[in-house]
């Protein structure tokens, strides 16, 4: 990723390094000592902050435990399930294994991994749209849409390839960690490439298929039953290395040969699937050659692509466009108009049919019917992708002043291409009712013809979006009319509810198998899963760290980073409590995301033009966008909650309290110029101090306190981790080599720079305990409230790594390995500091599971992690090269400790998954 110019390689800025220096020192002093009293404690002494009260004291998910059977039923499945989500190598030396076989198609439970996308196939999955959203600066400059189009599918078939090999083979052995962090590199080698070197880019996107190439090769040596399956598609992907290879060549070099080039990698997939629809066309060949896919593992990746495509080439740059949201009144309302459009497609795309469930499953195109329906979907799939990748390009287009030309044709032609290929997917799918199925789907094929009628009537930018917006809202009525006359009655998720308790309250006179019960039902519960709109604003605080580090590696204000961050995160965190006691799947809360989404790209778009411009308007967005966002949670949430739920209302004024406090604070620094930089100061100290004076409270009155949704919280924070690691850290690292004299260098810093996030990820999802039971938000109030300060200095902390480990990158490459800049140094070996010493103090927070010992060794290891870090700093003589070198073995050091202490301690857990 280009970030222009290096910074000066050496600065005299000692007093503010310094300063930063002092602030990680600290934490992990304090943290070397308690871990030492930790490790010296005896199996049987009290464990934790809280004492025996808090233990003493049982939470709903406690209760589960005390039916019969239930804890080793719940150790069992959840190691499962952790082991799946956390990606971690149990195993060492088994071979490859099918998900899925012909035999056992029915049951999520029959595949070893239960269906699910591991933690690295998310992580690469937010690189790739992250890459696919920066082609738009390309096209913007000189509207080639086919140059476009083709480096999309060096993007998509890339994927698609690993998407085909995962759902039949993928695994969490080591195998399997080895290839997904070479992948995420070769990725990365993607971002940093594109827009700057097309053989660079080519040749990493050859390596994506030869590591596949290599994998499926390894399948077909070792399991008879997948070769013929194996070796075709490691045909397929050795065939698109070789091609994406050769444009390197001399004779290549016209631009005419490199298209015609990269059409034919783009037929390349079509090709491969209709060449084995031939190879597998009767019953017998299919039930010999083929290997079936697992369905729910193809949903939700295909689900995920929609959705990150969705965020990253619509949400993510308009929530950047703040100079052009205050050049004018115009502008301002195409951004609006753009993100409801967003909110709109989003809605559409995955909130009102869900194909998911399991009384669907059968009627899905893959299942459904003959192998030519399933070919036609999986053929026909990446053009919608492209349809909203296209249509996201034209809606940045209109704001950022570009041809109103070349706007038409992406909006009109990006959103008709969109719901065409949408509409043929869904008719690939079987119905209950096939009469409404097929009018819905004329109805649909008409709207998407609709579209282009911005392009035919040559109407404006302005009123081009405005069609959009307006046909997109009412194709959303027309869908929901059409899913009550499928379902006979209104569509689940789309009914008018009030919030709810997601964890049952003790009741006095409930015995402990009952309230064990009731627990365990609001836990499997469909509220406790994160719904889509909630991704969205996940993404949208990655995105908010990606824009605060620019500006940090600007003007190097450190502590108006620290205020920003603590805003932006506390705002998230708010609907995080809030979703995690009280939300439900309906109209309502469907309505408060959006407002609240709003709200948040108002806030993303004060941000980006304070940076971007010195005009006071800019300071007073942020302000007025701060004074709305605090009243939405403050009446929309933690109110409508506080009066909808009896019980809940001492709970919720507390936070209504804040969120009212803090609203009217932003709204007079937007009234008081001279008083805006204070105040947004005292709004980011009051936010910081409010969880841990709330659980205060709450240790004193503990009749208010509401428990959390432990799956739903995990879900959360997992989810908030890895995007904020691959979008703020993994993609701003992928810096293009050919800008500077040093170019290995540079190289090699893109390089330790994935290493290190890897490793991260790795120690990240070996935190987290396997039963709900040992989590620290289950454990007490105290230890509640310092697991979420906990998470905020984890996210910080990552997020100052992917401000510091850039400017190492560019000084390296531009003053070589002796190039030193202070402030990069402190900025990174103070991040990586404070990541390490957060990680092992939410280990010591969490219940051993079965050795004290290792559990606390673990954490110990983690907190040396953390003070070997920041040895860069005092060390005068170690050059930026050599400090991100340290940094990145002290991640592996870490990382290969983990792996060592579960697998060479527990042998039991490494035999089997």
């Amino acid at each position: 990723m280009d970030r222009g110019s290096a910074a000066p390689a050496l600065e005299s800025a000692a007093p503010g390094c310094a300063c930063l220096a002092l602030l990680c020192i600290p934490p992990a002093l304090s943290l070397a000592a308690s871990l030492w009293v930790g490790l010296s404690a005896r199996a049987h002494r009290r464990d934790g902050w809280g004492g025996a009260a808090d233990d003493a004291r049982p939470q709903a998910a406690e209760r589960e435990s005390l039916l019969p059977g239930k804890e080793v039923e719940d150790r069992t499945d959840q190691s499962v399930a952790r082991r799946v989500d956390s990606g971690h190598s149990i195993r060492f030396s088994n071979g490859p294994t099918l998900r899925v076989d012909w035999e056992r198609l029915l049951g999520p439970e029959q595949d070893h991994l239960r269906g699910q996308v591991t933690v690295q196939e998310r992580l690469w999955g937010v690189i790739v749209t992250m890459g696919i959203a920066g082609m738009r600066t390309q096209v913007l400059l000189d509207g080639d849409i086919t140059w476009y189009v083709l480096n999309f599918f060096c993007f998509y078939d890339a994927v698609m390839a690993s998407i085909m090999y995962s759902t039949r083979f993928n695994d969490t052995d080591i195998f399997h960690h080895f290839l997904w962090a070479l992948f995420t590199l070769g990725m990365a080698g993607q971002a940093a490439y594109l827009n700057q070197d097309m053989h660079g880019f080519a040749l990493c996107t050859g390596f994506l298929y030869l590591l596949l190439g290599v994998a499926l090769l390894r399948v077909g040596l070792w399991l008879p039953r997948a070769r013929f399956l194996a070796l075709h598609d490691a045909a397929y992907c050795l065939f698109g290395a070789a091609i994406l290879g050769s444009l390197h060549r001399d004779e290549f070099h016209d631009a005419a040969w490199r298209r015609t080039l990269l059409a034919g990698h783009a037929l390349l997939r079509p090709l491969g699937f209709l060449s084995f629809w031939f190879f597998t066309r009767t019953p017998a060949l299919k039930a010999k050659r083929d290997v079936p896919v697992n369905i729910w593992y193809m949903i939700s990746r295909f689900e995920g692509l929609y959705m990150m495509i969705i965020v990253c080439s619509v949400l993510f740059p308009l929530g950047l466009a703040g100079s052009s949201f205050l050049s004018s009144g115009t502008a301002a309302l195409q951004v609006l108009l753009g993100n409801v459009y967003a909110l709109l497609l989003k809605l559409s795309l995955m909130d009102v049919t869900h194909r998911d469930q399991e009384a669907y499953l059968h009627l899905h195109a893959i299942r459904y019917g003959s192998r030519a329906r399933a070919l036609i979907f999986l053929l026909i799939f990446p053009y919608g992708v492209l349809g909203i990748a296209l249509t996201g390009v034209g809606l940045v287009s209109c704001p950022s002043g570009a041809s109103e030309e070349l706007s038409r044709v992406l909006l009109s032609g990006g959103a008709c291409l969109t719901w065409a290929m949408v509409t043929l997917a869904d008719a690939c799918h079987g119905d209950p009712k096939p009469y409404v199925h097929r009018v819905k789907i004329l109805v649909q094929l008409a709207a998407a013809a609709a579209f282009l009628g911005p392009w035919f009537l040559e109407l404006s930018s302005m009123l081009s979006v405005c069609w959009l917006v307006v046909e997109m809202a009412l194709l959303l009525l027309v869908q929901l009319l059409f899913e009550r006359l499928r379902l006979d009655g209104p569509p689940p998720g789309w009914q008018w509810r009030r919030p709810q308790l997601l964890m049952p309250r003790p009741s006095a006179d409930a015995t402990a198998a009952v309230t064990a019960a009731a627990a365990a039902a609001a836990m499997a519960a469909p509220s406790q899963k994160v719904s889509s709109q909630e991704h969205f604003f996940t993404v949208l605080l990655a995105v908010a760290v990606l824009k605060l580090n620019l500006n940090l590696d600007s003007d190097r204000d450190v502590w108006q980073y620290f205020f920003s961050f603590v805003t932006v995160f506390f705002v998230i965190w708010s609907t995080i409590r809030y979703a995690a006691r009280f939300k439900n799947e309906d109209l309502s809360h469907k309505l408060v995301w959006s407002v609240f989404e709003v709200a948040l790209l108002l806030m993303l778009e004060g941000i980006s033009a304070t940076a971007a411009t010195s005009d006071p308007r800019a300071e007073g967005l942020l302000s007025l966008a701060t004074t709305s966002m605090f009243l939405v949670l403050a009446l929309c949430f933690t109110g409508r909650a506080a009066w909808s739920i009896h019980e809940a209302r001492p709970f919720c004024s507390v936070f209504m309290s804040q969120h009212l406090l803090c609203a009217s604070l932003s709204l007079l620094a937007f009234f008081f110029e001279e008083m805006r930089r204070p105040v947004h100061c005292a709004i980011a100290v009051f936010l910081f101090s409010a969880d841990s004076l709330s659980a205060l409270l709450f240790v004193f009155r503990r009749e208010w306190y509401i428990s959390m949704n432990h799956e739903y919280l995990v879900a959360r924070v997992d989810g908030l981790l890895m995007e904020v690691l691959g979008v703020a850290v993994i993609v701003p690292n992928s810096v293009f080599p050919g800008l500077f004299p040093h170019s290995g260098l540079v190289a090699a810093g893109d390089a330790l720079a994935v290493k290190l996030a890897v490793s991260i990820k790795a120690a990240i999802f070996c935190v987290e305990p396997i039963e709900k039971r040992r989590h620290a938000i289950n454990r007490g109030v105290r230890r509640s409230a310092a697991y979420i300060m906990i998470v905020f200095f984890t996210v910080f902390a990552l997020s100052m790594l992917g401000a510091g480990i850039p400017l190492i990158i560019i000084s390296a490459g531009e003053l070589g390995y002796e190039g030193r800049s202070c402030f990069a140094q402190a900025l990174t070996c103070g991040a990586a500091s404070l990541l390490w010493a957060s990680l092992a103090l939410t280990k010591l927070l969490h219940r051993y599971s079965r050795n004290e010992d290792i559990h606390n060794t673990k954490a110990f290891v983690q907190a040396l992690g953390s003070a070997a870090s920041l040895l860069p700093v005092f060390v005068s003589t170690m050059s930026d090269f050599g400090s991100l070198c340290w940094i990145t073995a002290i991640g592996q050091v870490v990382e290969w400790t983990q792996y060592w202490l579960i697998c060479g301690c527990f042998g039991d857990l490494c035999s089997s998954v």
